[in-house]
């Protein structure tokens, strides 16, 4: 096996801003056929990574011929669960919405009058399903909807927040030529300390309350 620090320069893997320590201690290993399809690689350092550790990033040219074999992971066939994000919903789109689903329905005492107990009972059932259809049919049209394992358990809006002005900081502070030292190199490392805090801070808390509960 062949380690690729050498590709990356052996860049800091794991960057402390709050003690200022800063270290290689992640690698990547290729076997030598491997290692001969590097097409480049590099140590991300992204502001919306709440961890210490920066990833390390290998790409590969494409492999040619069956020298290499290739496991790859069978997808999960288990169909996806979603769910509606009504605290991100815009509420006066949703309105508006089933104002429109369910303004052409006829209303059912105009029906139900005229009709056998049998059927009315049918007529009933049948309305009741169009007004679900019409709700979730409004729904679908204005409220996002997203697969019920795509957010982490310990997110909040806060923590929205503070990752936006991580970003935004660690932006300008790259743009600016990466400072070591100054106002605005104090004002990135400062949101990008409070975003990681609050985030790892998040998950032990949730961690602590579902240890507890399963005890």
């Amino acid at each position: 096996m062949i380690c690729c620090d050498i590709l990356t320069s052996s860049a800091n893997t794991c960057v402390n801003q709050s003690l200022g320590h800063a270290s290689c201690v992640d690698h990547v290993f290729l076997s030598p056929d491997l290692y001969n399809t590097v097409n480049s690689a590099k140590v991300i350092d992204c502001a919306h990574n709440a961890s210490d550790h920066r990833p390390v990033a290998i790409v590969l040219d494409e492999i040619v011929g069956s020298t290499i074999s290739v496991h790859r992971c069978r997808s999960n066939s288990s169909k996806k669960l979603y769910k509606f994000r009504w605290d991100k919903a815009n509420l006066n789109e949703y309105y508006a919405a089933t104002y429109e689903c369910l303004a052409n329905m006829s209303p059912l005492s105009q029906t139900i009058k005229a009709v056998e107990d049998a059927d009315a009972a049918r007529l009933v059932n049948l309305q009741y399903e169009n007004i679900m259809y019409a709700l979730y049919h409004a729904s679908r049209l204005t409220v996002p909807y997203i697969p019920i394992n795509s957010l982490h358990h310990f997110w909040s809006d806060h923590l929205d927040e503070l990752k936006s002005k991580s970003v935004f900081w660690e932006s300008l502070w790259k743009d600016n030529s990466c400072p070591r030292s100054g106002t605005l190199h104090l004002i990135k490392c400062q949101a990008s300390l409070r975003y990681k805090l609050v985030a790892v801070c998040n998950c032990l808390i949730t961690e602590d309350s579902c240890t507890l509960q399963l005890a």
